[in-house]
C-alpha cells in the first residue's frame, strides 16, 4: 500500500501512470536443471530476444553472469531486466541466449579449430577430459545431461553428434524467461509518471504546486549509481522549487 500510494496520489491529480515494473532484477527461467547450476559465476555474453505483438527486439550485454536455482542474475542480467519485465507484462515471449565463452565472439574459425583439435586429441577419452578447462564443471555436467551424455562416456563416432550439441550449447544456451523477480528483489522501478508531465523543476504540468521526484517518475538507469543520482538530483530540484514557490507565495501577503 505504501509503495503504491505515491503513484495513486499522482494519478488522482490527473497524471498518466505507466505501470511500475521491477528493473535491475534477476530473471526466472524455465527448466528443471537450474539447481545443478546454482552458485556458478562466470563471464558470459547474453542476448535477450523479445517477440510478439508483431515485432522482434534484441538486446545484448556481457559481464559476470550468476546462475541461480531459478534462473539468471548478475550485472548483465540486471541491465537487460527492464526490457524483459516490460515484454512479459505485455504477454510477449522472452528468451535469453547465453554464450559461456564470449572470448570467441567474432572468432568462429578459432572456435571451430579448437573443437576439432579437442575431439581429435581426446578420441576414446571420456567427457571429463574432453571438456576439461573450458567452463565451470557444473555447466559442463548440465550440458551432458541435457544431451544424454555422462562423464564416463568416451569420444567416439556414436557420441560425436551429442558432443557437437554440447559444444554448440556452450556458445548458444537458449532459455525461456518466464518472469522477473518481484519488487522486493529489484534495485529500481521502471514506469511511473511520464517526464513530459513535469517541467524542468519537477513541477506537475497537471497540478501546479505539486512536485514529483525519484521513482514516481518514469526514469530508470543502468547499474552504476545512475538511479541514486537521479533520486538525489530530482529530489533536490523538486525541494528547492517547492521551497521557492512557498517563499514567493508568502511575499504576496507580507
Amino acid at each position: 500500500v505504501l509503495f503504491r500510494s505515491g503513484y495513486e496520489l499522482a494519478k488522482g491529480f490527473g497524471h498518466t501512470l505507466i505501470t511500475p515494473l521491477p528493473a535491475l532484477v534477476q530473471l526466472r527461467c524455465a527448466g528443471n536443471f537450474w539447481k545443478g547450476l546454482a552458485g556458478v559465476r562466470t563471464e558470459a555474453g547474453i542476448l535477450l530476444t523479445i517477440e510478439g505483438k508483431g515485432k522482434k527486439e534484441e538486446y545484448e550485454e556481457q559481464g559476470e553472469l550468476q546462475l541461480t536455482d531459478y534462473g539468471i542474475s548478475g550485472i548483465p542480467v540486471f541491465q537487460l531486466s527492464r526490457f524483459a519485465s516490460a515484454a512479459l507484462s505485455q504477454g510477449r515471449k522472452v528468451k535469453a541466449t547465453i554464450d559461456f565463452l564470449p572470448g570467441f565472439r567474432d572468432k568462429d574459425d578459432d572456435w571451430q579449430a579448437l573443437i576439432k583439435k579437442k575431439c581429435r586429441d581426446c578420441r576414446q577419452r571420456n567427457m571429463e577430459v574432453l571438456f576439461n578447462g573450458l567452463v565451470n564443471k557444473k555447466i559442463i555436467q548440465t550440458m551432458w545431461k541435457l544431451n544424454g551424455l555422462h562423464g564416463e562416456d568416451t569420444v567416439s563416432s556414436e557420441t560425436f553428434p551429442a558432443v557437437e550439441k554440447v559444444f554448440f550449447m556452450l556458445r548458444n544456451f537458449e532459455v525461456t524467461v518466464t518472469a522477473s523477480n518481484p519488487f522486493a528483489n529489484a534495485q529500481v522501478c521502471a514506469g511511473g509518471v511520464p517526464l513530459t508531465e513535469v517541467d524542468s523543476q519537477m513541477e506537475s504540468r497537471c497540478c501546479p504546486g505539486l512536485y514529483l521526484a525519484g521513482e514516481l517518475l518514469d526514469v530508470d538507469g543502468r547499474c552504476g549509481g545512475y538511479n541514486l543520482q537521479w533520486a538525489w538530483t530530482s529530489g533536490y530540484l523538486a525541494g528547492q522549487a517547492a521551497a521557492l514557490s512557498i517563499r514567493t507565495e508568502r511575499k504576496k501577503y507580507d
